[in-house]
């Protein structure tokens, strides 16, 4: 969940108009506004998120990548990614294969190309899984 969304969810939820937030922040109800709609450019800035996160009984707090936040009763996960985002599970490489029938994989086209120069051979751009970090037991 972005800040935005997650500031207008608890909003919402503790009943709380941005004419309100604004007061509290000391700011016009246009600037909550702006600080709050899904399409505005402006970031919310780590003092300000938190101030606003404290007015509605919450508090900013870093733990480790990998736990378990939806086994925190209330926690909110932030990301860059709005719930609908799908993150590719694939990304784009370069394959090698040179006249003897070894293979290698090159991150951009430019590693295969010296490669192909030094040891001769065809190069296809393949879609490959993208390797994900399992969580420590």
């Amino acid at each position: 969940m972005k800040t935005r969304t997650l500031i207008k969810h608890l909003m919402e939820r503790n009943e709380i108009r941005n004419a309100d937030m604004a007061r509290l922040l000391g700011i016009t109800p246009q600037a909550m506004y702006e600080r709050t709609k899904p399409t505005s450019k402006k970031d919310i800035g780590t003092e300000q998120f938190a101030k606003i996160l404290s007015f509605l009984n919450y508090k900013l707090v870093a733990v480790p990548k990998d736990t378990d936040t939806d086994a925190l009763e209330g926690a909110y996960e932030i990301t860059t990614l709005e719930a609908n985002t799908t993150v590719p599970q694939t990304q784009t490489a370069y394959m090698l294969t040179t006249p003897d029938g070894d293979v290698w994989k090159f991150a951009t086209e430019d590693e295969a190309k010296k490669s192909r120069y030094i040891f001769g051979g065809k190069i296809k751009k393949v879609e490959v899984p993208i390797p994900h970090t399992s969580k420590k037991s």
